[in-house]
């Protein structure tokens, strides 16, 4: 008898409630009566904010269970969740686009000496050194043409071909 791998989709805009959702279904399998050993990740998404990080972290604090990303289009917090999984494969016409992050500052946020709050620079400064932690535990190059593109543009868009390369992916489906 086969049984169909649990899979939990990712996709459209990753808002906090929607990875909530997406983390219940997670939940849900693993409170099954047999556990699974792979949970697929069907990502089809142009990512979010910072929510991703959340999702991320718990994803690390299961033991024994693999995530396998299949990558239609991961943009942003969605690239960052694909990179966080075990192994992931590509759709041949597929993406996987890198960004270090930005904020929006409300005028409200400068102070009078024409400074940002010390929080907005934390956070930026946290989601890079994620950002470059995930790239590097994937063998993604700290030095060369890739990180400097990522640096010059704040964002890297990796073909499906370009991903295979640097073995960011097994197989392009």
């Amino acid at each position: 008898m086969h049984s169909i791998q649990p899979t939990v989709l990712l996709y459209g805009h990753l808002t906090h409630k929607r990875l909530d959702f997406a983390w219940r279904e997670v939940e849900g399998y693993l409170s099954a009566e047999h556990v699974p050993k792979e949970i697929v990740l069907v990502i089809q998404s142009e990512g979010s904010g910072n929510y991703c990080w959340k999702f991320i972290e718990k994803m690390n604090t299961l033991k024994g269970i693999t995530f396998f990303a299949k990558v239609y289009v991961a943009k942003s917090a969605a690239a960052l969740i694909a990179l966080a999984a075990d192994r992931r494969e590509i759709e041949k016409h597929g993406v996987i686009e890198i960004h270090l992050g930005s904020v929006i500052i409300e005028s409200n946020e400068v102070t009078s000496q024409g400074k940002v709050s010390k929080w907005i620079i934390d956070e930026l400064r946290a989601g890079r050194e994620h950002t470059f932690a995930l790239m590097h535990k994937c063998g993604i190059p700290d030095t060369g043409s890739h990180m400097d593109a990522l640096l010059a543009r704040n964002t890297l868009t990796l073909s499906a071909e370009e991903c295979l390369k640097l073995g960011l992916v097994t197989r392009i489906i």
